[in-house]
């Protein structure tokens, strides 16, 4: 009967820490979001972005685009006006970047790791396949953490998503040295 007694309080102690638990799985909203991706022919959005590249900030804004199916991504700037039409279309994974007319070079971030131009595709590839490492609340929504093999290390999506698993920002890091983060608006999937 004595063994019974001790072990009581434990049980109790684990009964009680299981009404703490959350309703929902730990990634339930990310998983949502790449299933209802991964169901669309393609997202769409604005992202105004910052890059710290090479020593220099840049901040610009772009009209994105990816095919979950594909991998395909696109792209075109939208300001500043001094660089404003420039696009350029990302074919897969590892499909060279293509300029529709004049370039930009805006040099690369973390370490010479991550390019402003590849915002698209990374995310797009972030959410359909990454692994998703952590979910936690934020705000009405929540913040959740993608890490994937880029080259010889990793990459680090970190998006908000809103209540309704809309994403709102983001911010990249390579390595662990951050690259770029962007505001999202007008996203949609279609």
């Amino acid at each position: 009967m004595r063994p019974i007694r001790l072990l009581l309080p434990l049980l109790l102690c684990a009964l009680a820490l299981t009404a703490c638990a959350p309703d929902r799985k730990p990634v339930q909203d990310a998983l949502d979001f790449r299933s209802e991706l991964g169901a669309a022919e393609k997202c769409s959005f604005t992202a105004e972005v910052t890059a710290d590249c090479e020593g220099r900030v840049y901040r610009f804004a772009m009209d994105c685009s990816y095919e979950p199916k594909t991998g395909a991504a696109a792209l075109t700037v939208t300001a500043p006006e001094t660089i404003a039409g420039v696009a350029a279309r990302m074919e897969g994974e590892t499909g060279a970047l293509t300029f529709d007319g004049a370039s930009l070079e805006l040099g690369r971030s973390a370490g010479g790791r991550v390019s402003p131009m590849e915002l698209p595709r990374l995310l797009g590839g972030a959410w359909t396949q990454a692994y998703i490492d952590a979910e936690s609340p934020e705000g009405d929504g929540c913040l959740a953490t993608y890490r994937s093999v880029y080259g010889e290390g990793e990459l680090v999506v970190d998006t908000v998503f809103s209540a309704d698993r809309t994403p709102l920002r983001c911010e990249l890091s390579a390595d662990g040295e951050k690259a770029l983060s962007a505001e999202i608006k007008n996203f949609t999937l279609s």
